[in-house]
């Protein structure tokens, strides 16, 4: 389904050239018959427009799609009647343009329209055309500001009549020679802040311009200023007493006669209260003592004189600096290089510091010798553990091997004071070493074998490893990752070689000794001399043919036959087998 647009636009002619083209709002749509079934929109021209008498608007109107009839219309009471502009009336018009020339005072609030037809007719919102008003005038002079007191307000103000108008206040100050225009001074108001005395006798006016009209020049207004009242010259200053220093002083200066001083005091905001006895240009303060250092007393003073109007000094603040008192000292901090940003420094402070402490870590590569400041290791209070205290945490990242042994400390000042914490260690590794080697264990069969190794070093990483090869190949046990091994005591396993391979955190490595497995029964020979008593073998079974047999020590008797796997006898053991019994070795 096709929609038919019509847009309406106003472009307004001055004596300057055109205005500014501006496209309607849809108002509404809504189909007619034999239009192929399509919608005529109509859109609306955005508000009134302005042109001066004696110039030329002219309308503008967008049909989509072309080829319907189009039509202009003029109502010239407000909107109740409406009559089709023909081109023998003054007015240019054809499909897409209305020129309005010579436009006359008479012809204010006129309004115009579009028709947009196709077996009916819809019609445009109207556009109003304003005629603006040439007779411009001041119908207020700006007035003369007489014996106004310095550092108090003043203004100037001029009304006029016109349509735009833009205004430009100049000054003098040669008695109305020459006038430059102020900048920013643009309204129809010229206000001053603070009146001083060095405007005595300015000269201002105002320039007053509209779109259809010249320029129009107020009067000469002049101000004069009191030369009795105060002025300050010399605002006072925040004041910063270092802990151990009991005195302060405010002090300002001023101009003017009969000058009177009051100085104000007032506490985190609150209002200020008169400081005693405190009436001339310097406040001097002494016993000073601080109990929170959160709060900082606000001075000001008041001042008044022969001009009934009072000033006030700029507000300035009493600042009092303490010596920090560490109470958190940095300690070593012991890491691996590839613990990229894992660690942090940290330093506190206690005392009536507020905001005015900075802590600088700093770093030196050379064993302390010399200490620069590290790349961004300026730190600000966090972690808060009292209401007078604060830790400055500090965390390197990108750790670099070349950083093993660089000492840190950190360093506290402020306006008063400088003081440096201990010193602190980044170590980056420790030695590797394996204190206690694995033994050699000896189990019974289907018992359980024990190895230990006990070693030192960061971040220690542990792999068991078997050899069922007499040690030529040796490969990881499953679950083997920590400093003791338990292994199941097979008699398959008799002979089978152990070690443990250990890793630091910086890669450093070492391999324990190997060591053995043996499969056997010992004899400890608890309740006598008889091999056939169970109880005389760490296994408390008599050995069978399956048995590896070690006698270390003691006097054992064989009274009967019997059959072992393997026998090992001590130099320093008695074994005795008893005649006619035998001892037969299977293996």
């Amino acid at each position: 389904m096709k929609k038919l647009f019509c847009m309406l636009f106003l472009v307004v002619v001055t004596a300057c050239g055109y205005a500014q083209v501006k496209k309607s709002d849809t108002l509404s749509s809504k189909p007619l018959s034999g239009c192929g079934g399509g919608f005529l929109s109509v859109y609306l021209a955005k508000g009134s427009q302005s042109v001066c008498p004696y110039g030329t608007a002219m309308f503008i109107a967008e049909f989509l799609p072309p080829g319907f009839r189009k039509g202009w219309q003029l109502s010239t009471d407000s909107g109740l009647t409406w009559n089709t502009i023909p081109n023998t009336t003054g007015y240019v018009t054809n499909d897409d343009t209305l020129l309005v020339p010579n436009v006359t005072p008479l012809m204010n609030n006129y309004q115009y329209r579009c028709s947009y037809s196709c077996s009916g007719s819809v019609y445009s919102s109207a556009a109003i055309l304003t005629v603006a008003t040439v007779q411009d005038s001041i119908i207020a002079q700006p007035s003369d500001i007489l014996n106004v007191c310095a550092g108090t307000t003043a203004d100037f103000i001029v009304t006029a009549t016109g349509n735009s108008l833009t205004y430009q206040w100049q000054l003098s100050i040669d008695g109305g020679n020459i006038f430059s225009d102020i900048g920013g001074a643009n309204s129809s108001d010229l206000h001053f802040n603070n009146v001083t005395k060095d405007m005595n006798n300015n000269k201002y006016r105002c320039i007053v311009s509209s779109v259809c009209s010249s320029t129009l020049t107020s009067s000469i207004a002049t101000i004069t200023v009191n030369q009795n009242s105060a002025e300050i010259t010399s605002q006072p200053t925040t004041q910063s007493v270092c802990q151990g220093v009991d005195v302060a002083t405010f002090s300002l200066a001023t101009t003017g006669t009969a000058v009177r001083y009051q100085w104000q005091m007032s506490n985190n905001g609150s209002p200020y209260t008169d400081v005693n006895a405190d009436t001339s240009s310097s406040l001097v303060l002494s016993g000073l003592t601080f109990n929170n250092y959160d709060v900082y007393p606000i001075y000001r003073c008041k001042i008044s004189s022969g001009c009934k109007d009072t000033i006030y000094s700029n507000s300035v603040t009493l600042k009092y600096y303490t010596k920090p008192n560490i109470i958190l000292q940095p300690t070593d901090v012991i890491t691996c290089i590839s613990n990229i940003g894992t660690f942090t420094f940290k330093a506190g402070i206690s005392g009536l510091h507020g905001d005015d402490i900075t802590a600088q870590w700093e770093r030196s590569t050379d064993g302390g010798q010399i200490f620069v400041a590290f790349p961004i290791g300026k730190g600000t209070a966090s972690d808060v553990f009292s209401d007078t205290a604060s830790i400055y945490p500090y965390g390197i990242t990108d750790i670099e091997p070349i950083m093993d042994k660089n000492i840190f400390r950190c360093h506290f000042y402020n306006q008063c004071f400088s003081q440096y914490s201990d010193t602190a260690i980044l170590k980056l590794s420790l030695p590797l070493v394996i204190s206690k080697q694995p033994i050699n264990d000896t189990a019974c069969t289907d018992g359980q074998a024990i190895f230990n190794v006990q070693a030192s070093g960061l971040s220690l990483a542990y792999i068991w490893q078997v050899s069922t090869d007499s040690g030529e190949i040796f490969t990881s046990i499953p679950n083997g990752n920590s400093p003791t091994l338990s292994v199941p005591a097979y008699l398959t396993s008799n002979g089978y070689q152990y070690r443990c391979y250990v890793v630091d955190c910086n890669t450093n490595a070492l391999f324990t000794n190997s060591v053995i497995l043996n499969i056997a029964s010992i004899w400890n020979g608890s309740v006598s001399s008889a091999w056939e008593n169970p109880l005389n073998w760490s296994c408390n079974a008599i050995p069978d043919s399956n048995t590896n047999v070690i006698i270390n020590s003691g006097t054992v008797v064989l009274s009967s036959n019997a059959s072992v796997r393997s026998v090992t006898v001590d130099p320093t053991a008695s074994f005795t087998i008893v005649s006619p019994f035998t001892l037969t070795i299977t293996h």
